[in-house]
């Protein structure tokens, strides 16, 4: 993936730019995790080989997400859990990890290129771009970091809750969940306000 977009930014003064991206937004159970990256353009070469992480096989992921956390300015992950879904919403929740993660970035940034998320606002200039983990490599570096984290988390709730086969659908809404849910009910990291209960 190419970075002009970011260096015609950098061109027009903005030195400290954060791609932002969440995951999780439309699983059944766990958390919604976003990422932010201030990407190190200095050291760029490894640029390349960054996708949308929906399309990267795991291993690589992995590989670019170690990169990636290297050779960044800085980086955060943020989450929110199935509560705080159920309790404010799945919008709410949303908006909220995708700038807190921003927030916790170590250095401020200048400009934010985010995925689009309708009515999210962030503290500096911003844009939302439809897509974006497609088309940009901050966010794809965002997405990255933050599936390869909550990937992890799900893999943990596996060992908890052996049932429902999360290491293997990560707690999104595959036959196999909708199977194990039907036979099992609910576990405490599901999200309850969910239609598929009623």
């Amino acid at each position: 993936m190419n970075s002009r977009y970011e260096l015609k930014l950098q061109r027009q003064g903005y030195k400290n730019i954060a791609g932002v991206d969440e995951v999780g937004r439309g699983a059944y159970a766990g958390p919604i995790v976003a990422g932010a990256v201030i990407l190190n353009f200095d050291r760029r070469g490894f640029f390349k080989e960054i996708s949308d992480s929906k399309v990267l096989l795991a291993d690589k992921r992995e590989r670019l997400a170690k990169l990636i956390i290297k050779n960044a300015q800085t980086w955060s992950i943020c989450s929110v859990t199935n509560w705080e879904i159920d309790r404010n919403g799945l919008s709410a929740a949303n908006k909220k990890v995708l700038t807190q993660a921003c927030l916790n970035l170590l250095i401020d940034p200048e400009y934010i290129l985010s995925d689009y998320m309708a009515g999210t606002k962030y503290h500096r200039s911003f844009e939302l771009i439809k897509s974006g983990d497609k088309k940009l490599v901050s966010i794809a570096a965002a997405s990255i970091i933050a599936k390869v984290f909550r990937d992890r988390m799900m893999r943990a709730f596996a060992k908890v809750y052996p049932q429902y086969g999360f290491e293997r659908h990560k707690g999104y809404g595959t036959k196999l969940h909708q199977a194990r849910l039907k036979e099992f009910g609910p576990s405490a990291i599901h999200r309850l306000s969910y239609s598929i209960y009623s």
